[in-house]
């Protein structure tokens, strides 16, 4: 991270989706004092501006209407079974994913997710262009 040009990308883009995302969103919550999660709010917050930064476009997770977060339950999946195959022996989590069972059933599962999740980013930074 010792990057200029990624640190201000990264300080654009927090302050952007801060100022277009987080902050409306909290003032319609307050407004109509209906309750939210803030974990998922703060999980969404981080995804849309991990996309942004990596993209270049903003997925949009985190409006006011808040759409299905597929994509950032696909990637908390994909660290679960990173930090579960970093606990087993390679034999076992190998084992596991030649056999399609346990957390690696798991991750076999979101990878479309993630991957229609970024061909559209891809696709959509492109029409952009």
């Amino acid at each position: 991270m010792s990057s200029p040009r990624l640190l201000a990308v990264m300080a654009r883009v927090s302050r952007d989706k801060v100022a277009t995302g987080l902050l409306p969103l909290l003032r319609r919550m307050a407004g109509t004092a209906a309750p939210f999660d803030p974990h998922d709010v703060f999980t969404r917050l981080a995804f849309d501006m991990t996309a942004m930064a990596v993209f270049g476009e903003d997925p949009g997770r985190m409006s006011i209407d808040m759409p299905p977060a597929q994509a950032s339950d696909a990637m908390d999946t994909v660290m679960v079974v990173a930090l579960f195959r970093h606990t087993l022996p390679m034999s076992c989590w190998r084992l596991m994913r030649w056999l399609n069972i346990g957390p690696e059933r798991k991750l076999a599962a979101v990878q479309s997710v993630l991957r229609r999740f970024v061909a559209e980013m891809i696709e959509k930074s492109e029409k952009s262009r």
